[in-house]
C-alpha cells in the first residue's frame, strides 16, 4: 500500500494506486471520467502487484495538441 488512508469514502479498486482523480469538468462527465478511472486502477491491479508498482496518483490529463 502506498500510504495509510483513513474514513474513505469509496473502497479503493486498487492499494497500489493512492488517488485517483480526473479534471473539473461537468458533473456528469466527471462521475463518468472517474469511474473510468477506477476500472483502469482495478484492471492494472494484479499487473501492479506481480511487478511491485506502486503509483501515488492517477489522474486525468488534458493534452491539447497543435492543429494543421
Amino acid at each position: 500500500m502506498v500510504h495509510a488512508r483513513h474514513n474513505e469514502k469509496e473502497v479503493n479498486p486498487n492499494p497500489s494506486i493512492n488517488f485517483i482523480t480526473c479534471l473539473p469538468d461537468e458533473p456528469t462527465r466527471q462521475d463518468e471520467t472517474r469511474q473510468l478511472l477506477r476500472a483502469l486502477a482495478a484492471q492494472v491491479k494484479p499487473v501492479m502487484k506481480r511487478h511491485g508498482f506502486q503509483v501515488n496518483s492517477l489522474e486525468e490529463v488534458c493534452l491539447y495538441l497543435p492543429r494543421e
